[in-house]
C-alpha cells in the first residue's frame, strides 16, 4: 500500500526515501515497475547484515557508547513532526519546519 501510494501521475514526483528497519509481517515486498519509473524513489534497508565487519565494530565500540552518554546527558533532541498513515495526503503536500523530520505513523 505505501509503495503504491509513492506512484506518480505522469508529472514530476516529490524525491522520496524509503527505509525498511524490519519484516515482521513479511521479508518480501511486490514493487510495481511503474512505480520506479514514475517515481523518484530510493529504497534502503537497515539490516546490519549489509555493513561491513569494521562497521560493526565501530558502531558497537564506539557510536552506540556515545550516543547513550550523550542521551544520558540530554545532549540529544530530534523534533518531529507526525502524522497518521491515514492523513498522509496532507502530509504529503505539507510543509516541514527547517531541522524538522516527519514521521508517518502506521
Amino acid at each position: 500500500m505505501i509503495l503504491s501510494a509513492f506512484k506518480g501521475d505522469g508529472t514530476f514526483s516529490h524525491k522520496t526515501r524509503l527505509v525498511t528497519v524490519g519484516g515482521m509481517s513479511s521479508d518480501t515486498i511486490q514493487l510495481s515497475s511503474q512505480i520506479l519509473r514514475a517515481t523518484d524513489i530510493q529504497i534502503s534497508g537497515s539490516g546490519l547484515g549489509s555493513w561491513a565487519k569494521e562497521e560493526l565494530a565501530l558502531l558497537f565500540k564506539e557510536i552506540i557508547p556515545e550516543m547513550f552518554q550523550a542521551a544520558i546527558e540530554g545532549k540529544i533532541k530530534i523534533e518531529t513532526q507526525d502524522i497518521d498513515l491515514s492523513n498522509i495526503e496532507a502530509g504529503w503536500n505539507a510543509e516541514v519546519e527547517n531541522g524538522k523530520r516527519l514521521v508517518v505513523r502506521v
